[in-house]
C-alpha cells in the first residue's frame, strides 16, 4: 500500500479536500499515479477507508522502527517502505528487553537513540530473537490451519462414505423397499360362446329408423362388434355383429351418432367381447355422423372396416372399459 499524502507531499490527512486536490493537480511525472491519489483522496468513503489503513500502517511502521526490524530488503522493496519511520525517542521494547534480561527490574526507564547505540551489547541481538519467536509463531499458525484443513477434508471424505453405507443400509433393511413379488395375473375363464349372426343385437332408438347405414368386413378371419352412440349424451341406440367378411344394411334415426366398434376371432358375450386386452381391440371413428332428412329422402353412410391405404375414416384406438 503507497503513501499517497507522503507522496504529494502531505503529512496531515485532514487537510480539505480543495488543498488535497490542488496537491494532486501539481503532480506531472506519473498520470496512473495522480489518478489513483483522485480515485481515493476525493472520494470521501474510500478516503475514509484509506485514512483508516494508513493509520494501522502508520503505527506498525513505527513499531517496526523501534525493534529493528525496518531495514529489511522485503520491507523496503515493496510499497511499505513508505512507512519506513526513525525510531522514536520512547523507550524501544529491545531496550525494555534487553534491561529485563539483565534483570534490572526497570523496564521502563527512558533510553535515548544515542544511548542504545552505545550499548555494550549489540542492538540487533534483541530483534533477532523476536524475529526468531514472530517466525515460530507464524510457522506453529501455519501449520495448525494446514493441519485444520487436512481433518475438513478427511471428515468430508468419511462423512460421505459414512452417508453412503447408510442408505444402502436403509434400502437393504427396509421391508417396504425390498423388491415385492408381481401380483398374478388372474386368469380369463369366461367359456367360448358361439358367433353371432350378422345383424343388429340390440336397439334402443327413440324415434323412427328411417337413415340408412352401411357397414363392409373384409375376410381377414375377424368378427366385428360394433356400437352406435349419441354424439351428445353418449346414449346406445344400437349394437351390432358383422361377421368376417359380410355386410350389415341398418336404418337408424335421423341424428348425430358416433361409431365404435371392436374385432377378434373367438367370442366370449357382449360383456367380455373377444377376451380381455390385447385380444380385443376396441376403436371409435373421430368423425360424427349426422343422419339427416333431405329433399331426396334421407342422406345415409357407408362405413368399409377395411384397412386400407388412403381410407378417409380416421379412427382412434380407445380402451376396454371406454368402449
Amino acid at each position: 500500500m503507497k503513501d499517497l499524502y507522503k507522496r504529494i507531499g502531505f503529512r496531515n490527512q485532514e487537510d480539505s479536500p480543495e488543498v488535497i486536490h490542488r496537491a494532486i493537480l501539481a503532480w506531472k511525472s506519473d498520470t496512473s499515479f495522480r489518478r489513483d491519489c483522485e480515485g481515493v483522496l476525493l472520494n470521501p468513503e474510500r478516503k475514509a477507508v484509506y485514512d483508516r489503513h494508513r493509520r494501522v500502517l502508520v503505527q506498525i511502521g513505527q513499531l517496526r522502527a523501534n525493534l529493528g526490524l525496518s531495514r529489511t530488503a522485503l520491507w523496503l522493496s515493496s510499497d511499505c517502505s513508505d512507512f519506513d519511520l526513525p525510531p522514536s525517542n520512547t523507550t524501544s521494547e529491545i531496550e525494555r528487553l534487553r534491561h529485563r534480561a539483565r534483570g534490572s527490574g526497570d523496564s521502563t526507564r527512558p533510553t535515548s537513540v544515542d544511548a542504545r547505540q552505545g550499548a555494550s551489547a549489540p542492538s540487533h541481538w534483541g530483534a533477532g530473537i523476536i524475529a526468531r519467536v514472530v517466525g515460530w509463531v507464524r510457522d506453529l499458525v501455519r501449520f495448525a490451519l494446514d493441519l485444520t484443513w487436512y481433518c475438513v477434508k478427511v471428515a468430508a471424505v468419511l462423512g460421505l462414505i459414512g452417508g453412503g453405507f447408510y442408505l444402502i443400509s436403509l434400502f437393504q433393511d427396509d421391508p417396504l423397499r425390498k423388491e415385492q413379488p408381481a401380483a398374478a395375473k388372474p386368469v380369463f375363464k369366461e367359456p367360448i360362446m358361439p358367433l353371432p349372426q350378422t345383424g343388429v343385437m340390440t336397439s334402443a332408438f327413440r324415434t323412427e329408423a328411417a337413415a340408412p347405414l352401411t357397414i363392409v368386413t373384409q375376410k381377414k378371419g375377424v368378427a366385428y362388434y360394433a356400437k352406435l352412440v349419441e354424439w351428445k349424451t353418449e346414449h346406445t341406440v344400437a349394437t351390432m355383429f358383422i361377421r368376417d367378411g359380410k355386410t350389415l344394411e341398418i336404418l337408424v334415426p335421423v341424428g348425430s351418432y358416433e361409431l365404435r366398434y371392436c374385432a377378434g376371432s373367438t367370442w366370449y358375450g357382449p360383456v367380455h367381447r373377444f377376451g380381455p386386452h390385447p385380444d380385443t381391440l376396441c376403436s371409435r371413428a373421430e368423425e360424427r355422423f349426422d343422419f339427416a332428412r333431405t329433399p331426396d329422402g334421407y342422406n345415409g353412410y357407408t362405413v368399409e372396416l377395411i384397412l386400407q391405404l388412403h381410407g378417409n375414416l380416421q379412427t382412434k384406438a380407445i380402451p376396454f372399459d371406454r368402449f
